[in-house]
């Protein structure tokens, strides 16, 4: 009987330990069936996550190759040199990209495919002013120590201001004294016929100095001119392409969303100063044109949207005019040696005309008309490659009075040693220009040069973006579905 009892008790105690088994070995099976699922969903999100990133990154890689070798800048072409500009370009090589990496032959652990992926918001070089084009610009010329280039720029912008003001006000207080010295030659005409012979009229004039009036309607006839022609007599090899007709500027521009991706560089926008030094180190002018530029003039061309390049050439020289002008008749009016020679001068005149109250009103006359041949003359220098001070001072003064009666010649020769060079002329007027316009012109330049290289000719800048957002919604065949909506851009 003893041996009967243990039998039993041994039996109960086998089916204890199958039912603690068992009820063991659901509870695992759940917890690994959880822990598996709980893998499968992390794995779906993280190969989401990575394909949304390879894909971002992939279309920022797909910058435009020539615009970063000639300008160092970043931008991605919509058209992709198909010269059709679409976001639909964009977004299908998103998608494709992003297909790629989600997807794997014979199905995988996550099951993953791309049910949909949209664009959201881009940023276009034009959108906010051209804050695209002007951030990337402070990042590149950030790292070349242009300080005391932009102090000494920023120490003279009033004074380049003021004598652009001044400009206006010299040349109306020299048509103010032509007037009078017209009116006055009358006055004295009529006054010597009344009071002398024509014997005695006709004896002075041969026995006077008739040099300041001729002088000056020599000058009179000189500045009838176009102003390139006084400056060069000969304009033949003067550069006449035109400017494109559909260049950014001058067309319907496309702006995108200024967006600005959270992880963008954070760079501020260049300021004028550094913007100009860009200008300065990426573009020709007259004396220092590119091979690879389309105009031979580009930045005469950014300060005054010229129709060609002579018309921008002939622009700029109007106004380096105004500034010379300006500093060339301030000095003169204080220069005691030249307001006696051109006082001596006038009273010659004055005497041979029997009308002495003539000196001072022709005094002024030959002054501004001097002034006028020094600042002519200060124009060849600069277009020679030569040297002009600011101001001058009677060292550096090259013309005389009496080349007012050969402008044509006295315009010709060498400068001063020291002083500005044209680029510097042009860094000043650039200061001063505006900055849409700036920007936008730049933009110009930047199409017509690329669209001279193979595969570009229907380039866009206003169609090239460095930022986006997107919009990407991804399945899984086991049932499970993922959004993700992310940005990127150049940082």
């Amino acid at each position: 009987m003893k041996i009967r009892r243990e039998t039993v008790s041994n039996k109960y105690a086998d089916g204890y330990l199958t039912v603690f088994l068992t009820l063991t070995l659901a509870v695992l099976l759940s917890l690994i069936l959880t822990l598996v699922e709980g893998a499968r969903i992390n794995a779906i999100r993280m190969r989401t996550e990575t394909a949304g990133n390879i894909a971002g990154r992939s279309v920022l890689g797909e910058f435009h190759r020539e615009l970063l070798r000639q300008y160092d800048l970043y931008f991605i072409d919509a058209s992709y040199g198909t010269g059709n500009a679409s976001m639909d370009r964009v977004q299908q090589h998103l998608q494709t990209y992003m297909s790629k990496n989600l997807e794997s032959e014979g199905g995988d652990f996550t099951g993953t495919y791309l049910e949909s992926l949209t664009l959201e918001a881009a940023r276009f070089a034009a959108d906010d002013r051209a804050k695209a084009l002007r951030e990337q610009v402070f990042a590149y010329m950030s790292a070349d120590p242009a300080g005391n280039v932009l102090s000494e720029i920023l120490t003279e912008a009033d004074t380049w201001q003021g004598l652009l003001d001044d400009g206006s006000v010299w040349e109306e207080q020299r048509e103010q004294a032509r007037e009078d010295l017209r009116e006055q030659m009358r006055r004295a005409r009529e006054t010597a016929r009344e009071e002398y012979t024509a014997e005695e009229r006709q004896q002075a004039r041969e026995e006077g100095d008739n040099t300041a009036q001729e002088g000056i309607e020599e000058m009179d006839r000189f500045r009838l001119l176009p102003i390139l022609r006084q400056v060069f007599g000969d304009t033949s090899g003067i550069s006449g392409i035109a400017v494109s007709s559909d260049v950014l500027s001058k067309r319907g521009i496309h702006y995108g969303d200024a967006l600005q991706p959270a992880n963008a560089h954070g760079y501020p926008r260049a300021d004028e100063a550094l913007f100009d030094l860009y200008i300065g180190e990426k573009c020709g002018c007259y004396t220092a044109p590119l091979e690879k530029g389309k105009l031979k003039y580009q930045i005469e061309y950014i300060l005054t949207g010229g129709a060609s390049d002579q018309d921008s050439l002939e622009k700029v020289a109007e106004r380096l005019l105004l500034i010379r002008g300006a500093a060339n008749c301030a000095y003169i009016f204080t220069d005691q040696q030249r307001m006696r020679e051109a006082e001596l001068l006038a009273a010659v005149v004055s005497l041979v005309l029997f009308s002495p109250e003539l000196k001072d009103v022709l005094k002024t006359a030959l002054l501004f008309a001097w002034a006028y041949l020094e600042s002519i003359r200060d124009l060849r220098t600069l277009f020679d490659g030569g040297r002009v001070p600011l101001l001058k001072t009677s060292d550096t003064w090259q013309t005389s009075l009496l080349g007012i009666l050969a402008p044509e010649i006295s315009v010709r020769g060498g400068g001063a040693n020291s002083g500005l060079l044209y680029t510097d002329y042009l860094q000043a007027l650039l200061y001063l220009e505006g900055s849409s316009v700036k920007s936008l012109r730049t933009m110009d330049i930047m199409e017509m040069d690329l669209r001279q290289t193979q595969g570009n000719g229907g380039f866009c800048m206003d169609w090239c973006l460095d930022a986006f957002s997107m919009k990407a919604e991804v399945k899984s065949r086991f049932g499970y579905e993922f959004v993700l909506t992310k940005s990127e851009g150049y940082n």
